[in-house]
């Protein structure tokens, strides 16, 4: 990955906690792109869960990641493996605002 900060907000971002560092990128194919840092995901298992279409980020992310502290995670018999979590950010144009979802990854053990 890639951290570039893009004009064209339609399309999928990624938020990425890792260690106290908190990057926002967008995949880029060009791995010589101006300004950029790369950021390699570590291989491994990761728990993905979703959010229904239609809500903010603000709202929706906050919500799900409750879910999974407090109940599946301490019930399912995993522990998340590193400091590490993954947002995505499907994101749509203004008059498509009802379809814009959100994804939570977390490594397992």
């Amino acid at each position: 990955l890639h951290e570039k900060i893009h004009p064209e907000i339609p399309g999928t971002w990624l938020g990425i906690w890792n260690a106290g560092t908190y990057w926002i990128a967008k995949a880029e194919t060009d791995s010589h792109a101006e300004n950029t840092q790369i950021f390699e995901i570590p291989a491994g298992t990761y728990a993905v869960f979703y959010t229904e279409q239609g809500g903010f980020a603000g709202s929706e992310l906050p919500r799900l990641r409750a879910q999974i502290f407090d109940s599946w995670l301490p019930n399912a018999g995993y522990q998340q493996a590193r400091d590490l979590e993954i947002e995505v950010y499907h994101l749509y144009a203004k008059n498509e605002k009802e379809k814009r979802h959100y994804e939570l990854w977390i490594p397992i053990a």
